[in-house]
C-alpha cells in the first residue's frame, strides 16, 4: 500500500497542558492558574512518554543497572553522589564509580546537607561527615564542652553539650539544624558539633518528616501541616503554619529556583498528603503546582528527583501507598479505530 501524502496525514496540535485527570472528558474547558485552557490541550492519561514544551510525546527512555542491591538515600552534593547500598554508605563522583566509606543500618533513610564544602549525614542512629579528606566523625561523643573567648578564658555562663543525632538534617544560615523526632536542634553559629541544649531547641507539635531551608527561613514538614520557620537568627525567628495538610515522607527534593522564577540557588518541592505537588518559596508561600490538574490518592512514602532531558526538566516522583489497601477506583477511556 502506497503511503498517504501529507497533506492527508491528520495533523495533531499536541497537548502543551500536559496531564489533566480533573476534568470530565466531555467539558469543553479547564481553569489552570486563572486561565482558560481549551479541553483538547491536556492528556487524560499517558503512559512512558513525556511531552515537550508543545505538548508533543516523546518516547521515555529506558534504564540501566548501576549497582545491584537494596539501595535508597541517593544525594548529589553538586559533585559527589551518596547512597546506602546493602547497609554500605557509599560516595563517588558517578553512579558508576562508587566507593564504601562507612556501615550504617541498612533500613534507616539518610538526610544529607552541604555545610561550607562538607557534606553532612544522619539517619537517626549514625553520623558523620564526609569532606575532600574524607570520611570525619561528626558530631562526636556525648559530652560537655568548654568554650573559650578570644583572651583564653572559659565562658561559663553556658552548658555547650555534644548536638543531638536526629533523622534529619540540614544547613541554614552557618548553623546546622537537626530534627530529633518533633525536637528540632540547632548547633552554635561557628561550631557545627555543639549546641546549647536548655536554649538551642524549637519542640514541634508533631514527628518531623522535612526539613528544607530557603532564603529566609526553613519549611518544617508533619504528619499533619508544613510549618516556615521564619528568620535566619534562631532565637528571634516565628514559627508559623503556613499549609494545613502533611508531607509525604521521603518525598521531597531541591530544584533550582529559576524554574520557579526565583533568584535563590535551589527551592524545595515536595508532596503533601492531600496529593498535591507543591514547591516552597522564600517568605513561606507556598505555589501548589499539580491541585487543579491532577487527583492523586494518598501516599506513604515516595521519592522525588530532578532530571534534564533534551531541553526539558522534569520533576520526577515515585510513590507508595502503604497501609490499608484501598480496593475502590473508577476509571475510564476511549478506543477508536480508524480506518481509510
Amino acid at each position: 500500500m502506497p503511503a498517504p501524502n501529507d497533506d492527508k496525514l491528520l495533523r495533531m496540535d499536541g497537548w502543551p497542558g500536559g496531564v489533566n485527570n480533573r476534568i470530565r472528558e466531555g467539558e469543553e474547558v479547564a481553569t489552570r492558574d486563572a486561565d482558560a485552557i481549551p479541553n483538547s490541550a491536556f492528556l487524560r492519561k499517558a503512559l512512558n512518554v513525556d511531552l515537550t514544551a508543545e505538548g508533543h510525546p516523546l518516547r521515555r527512555r529506558g534504564y540501566a543497572l548501576t549497582e545491584a542491591g537494596y539501595a535508597h538515600s541517593v544525594y548529589y552534593s553538586g559533585m559527589l553522589f551518596f547512597v546506602v547500598i546493602d547497609g554500605v554508605l557509599k560516595v563517588g563522583p558517578k553512579a558508576s564509580e562508587l566507593t564504601a566509606v562507612a556501615n550504617v543500618n541498612r533500613y534507616l533513610r539518610m538526610s544529607y546537607t552541604l555545610h561550607a564544602g562538607t557534606v553532612y549525614y544522619t539517619n537517626g542512629q549514625e553520623s558523620g561527615r564526609y569532606s575532600s579528606t574524607g570520611f570525619e566523625v561528626w558530631p562526636g561523643p556525648q559530652q560537655v564542652h568548654t568554650i573559650y573567648d578570644d583572651e583564653g578564658l572559659a565562658l561559663v555562663d553556658n552548658l555547650y553539650e555534644t548536638m543531638p543525632i536526629g533523622q534529619l538534617i540540614t544547613s541554614f544560615s552557618g548553623r546546622i539544624y537537626v530534627a530529633k523526632r518533633d525536637e528540632l536542634w540547632f548547633s552554635e553559629g561557628m561550631s557545627t558539633h555543639i549546641s546549647r541544649l536548655a536554649v538551642n531547641y524549637y519542640l514541634l507539635p508533631k514527628y518531623i518528616y522535612m526539613l528544607q531551608p530557603v532564603e529566609d527561613g526553613i519549611y518544617i514538614g508533619t504528619e499533619s501541616q508544613i510549618i516556615y520557620l521564619k528568620g535566619t537568627d534562631p532565637f528571634t525567628a516565628e514559627l508559623d503554619t503556613v499549609y494545613a495538610h502533611g508531607v509525604v515522607p521521603y518525598a521531597f527534593a531541591r530544584v533550582p529556583g529559576e524554574k520557579f522564577g526565583v533568584k535563590e540557588g535551589s527551592v524545595p518541592v515536595w508532596w503533601t498528603k492531600d496529593g498535591v505537588l507543591s514547591v516552597g518559596l522564600p517568605g513561606g508561600e507556598i505555589r501548589q503546582l499539580t491541585r487543579d490538574r491532577l487527583a492523586a490518592p494518598e501516599y506513604g512514602f515516595g521519592a522525588i528527583s530532578m532530571r534534564e532531558r533534551e531541553g526539558m526538566s522534569q520533576i520526577v516522583s515515585s510513590l507508595q501507598k502503604g497501609g490499608d489497601a484501598n480496593n475502590m477506583g473508577a476509571s475510564d477511556s476511549v478506543v477508536a479505530e480508524i480506518r481509510r
